[in-house]
């Protein structure tokens, strides 16, 4: 049985809009809101990928084109959590 999330994506919706999920490189990829998640399976958790930290800050990638990604600011507080479109995420949400 095939995962549909791992099928042929060349019908995908535009990978510029928010929602839109893709198979690319091995993984699952996913935009959210404009910014760029990933995860190896259904069964893990959708993964923003941090580029680099600040001291209050840190660099995730965003979706900037069907096929190129680029950076954006977000919030970072004590407690490792990102802050994206209002919305904190912990350590289990995003990679570096």
């Amino acid at each position: 049985m095939t995962n549909d999330l791992f099928a042929n994506t060349s019908h995908a919706p535009d990978f510029t809009k928010h929602g839109a999920v893709r198979h690319k490189n091995g993984v699952q990829q996913r935009n959210y809101h404009g910014y760029y998640q990933y995860r190896e399976s259904d069964k893990d958790n959708w993964l923003f990928v941090i580029y680099a930290f600040g001291d209050t800050d840190c660099s995730v990638y965003k979706v900037e084109s069907e096929d190129n990604l680029c950076l954006a600011t977000v919030p970072i507080d004590s407690h490792s959590r990102i802050t994206v479109c209002g919305r904190k995420f912990g350590r289990d949400n995003w990679q570096h």
